[in-house]
């Protein structure tokens, strides 16, 4: 079965990208890696419901639905299952100086040329990044 997972691709007013590092626990996806804040889309809720509410859960700042554009859509393959992943852009501005991480061991901001590597980055990261980049 797919599970329908909402992803948000947080950009600052400066153009960096804003990361969660996953906590570093077994069977996690991406576990101990940079990807996404988002989450399972709850039963009843759209993708884009369930991408604010996620926002809310693991930065503890008020989502706003203004702020919140649908990118794209995309199946993924990984251990833990089939993933439906709706791909949303938030753009932060003050508000990143009150986040409180409250999911995973914490969160990176990141600008394309700060990456020279995709070692530290779950596929799912290096995938949606490099789209999101290309389309600039």
């Amino acid at each position: 079965m797919m599970r329908k997972v909402a992803i948000v691709l947080i950009e600052d007013e400066f153009g960096r990208v804003v990361l969660q590092l996953r906590d570093d626990k077994p069977g996690l996806i991406h576990a101990n890696l940079y990807s996404f804040f988002g989450g399972a889309v709850e039963p009843g809720e759209t993708p884009s419901v369930a991408a604010l509410r996620e926002l809310c859960e693991e930065l503890s700042i008020p989502a706003r639905a203004d702020k919140l554009a649908f990118l794209w859509r995309m199946t993924t393959h990984q251990p833990q299952g089939v993933f439906d992943l709706h791909v949303f852009h938030y753009r932060m501005g003050d508000e990143i100086r009150d986040v409180v991480v409250t999911e995973g061991q914490g969160m990176g901001l990141f600008r394309r040329e700060d990456i020279t590597s995709w070692e530290r980055f779950s596929d799912v990261a290096q995938e949606c990044l490099t789209r999101f980049w290309q389309m600039r």
